[in-house]
């Protein structure tokens, strides 16, 4: 059971001059994508893991986070952290709008917690936060400058389970993220490929790019016999094991294609101007 610090919880008003804009930040990516463990929330925001625990405690404490560790034998997993009332509230002010209108409930992170959907998430999460700090730590002057959980990056054919777009020297450089559970039947992965090939015929804002990302090699090499080359759209393939490695190194592998590329140098069709989504649209239609 959460313990409330020795002065009592704060209410909104008194907590505004103590939230920072990286907590800002961090707060609307929670609403946007749920959850996010200590170690992914140093990925993105901290310089090291125990700043990142610090900081995050911080906010459970003062009722503007809450969070939870899955069970796990042996071992244990780390504390897993979401929106509390307050820190909701916080995202609603930001935005200008009504709590209501967030449509924010906690129950459903309550039944996450407790659902196979979790893992799901977590690593989808995951590979984006490691994305985010191979940049940060990068000597280029590239960034993650948008990530878009599955409901902003859902399309009317397809159904990502996210999109990122890249600030590099060249550009930006948009993509889609497949991430791949090992379950799926090679029909399954044939019908979206085809999903994906009716969806590239719309507007020139499409990503550049259809990331699949793998739990194994071998999985990786059977699931490529079923994707396609879709021209409009590069498709690229890696596994989890490589992206947690070197998430800028030369680890994807186009299809129709004998070696692999670093994600910036990945070869793309050209693009007019990509559609990328304001802050706004985090709010429910």
């Amino acid at each position: 059971k959460k313990k409330s610090p020795s002065g009592g919880r704060r209410n909104l008003y008194s907590i505004l001059g103590q939230i920072t804009d990286r907590d800002m930040q961090l707060l609307l990516q929670l609403y946007e994508h749920k959850i996010l463990t200590s170690h992914q929330v140093h990925e993105l925001h901290f310089s090291s893991e125990h700043r990142a625990r610090k900081r995050a405690r911080q906010l459970y404490e003062r009722g503007v986070l809450d969070r939870f560790r899955p069970h796990q034998h042996p071992g244990s997993q780390p504390h897993h952290y979401y929106l509390d009332d307050l820190g909701a509230k916080l995202v609603a002010g930001y935005l200008g709008v009504e709590l209501k209108e967030l449509r924010f409930r906690k129950d459903r992170i309550f039944r996450l917690s407790r659902s196979q959907r979790l893992n799901h998430l977590r690593q989808t999460n995951g590979f984006f936060t490691r994305l985010a700090y191979g940049c940060r730590r990068s000597p280029d002057a590239i960034r993650l400058s948008h990530w878009l959980g599955e409901r902003r990056a859902d399309r009317r054919r397809v159904k990502p389970d996210g999109m990122g777009c890249l600030e590099t020297r060249g550009g930006l450089l948009g993509f889609w993220l497949e991430l791949d559970r090992g379950t799926e039947p090679h029909g399954r992965l044939e019908v979206k490929m085809h999903q994906y090939a009716r969806e590239g015929v719309l507007p020139e804002s499409l990503p550049h790019l259809l990331l699949f990302c793998f739990p194994s090699e071998a999985r990786e090499v059977r699931a490529r016999r079923a994707l396609l080359d879709l021209g409009s759209i590069t498709v690229a393939t890696t596994t989890l094991g490589r992206h947690r490695a070197d998430p800028l190194g030369p680890i994807w592998l186009p299809v129709r294609s004998g070696r692999r590329f670093a994600l910036p140098e990945l070869p793309a069709p050209e693009r007019g101007e990509l559609y990328l989504p304001s802050e706004e649209s985090l709010i429910p239609r």
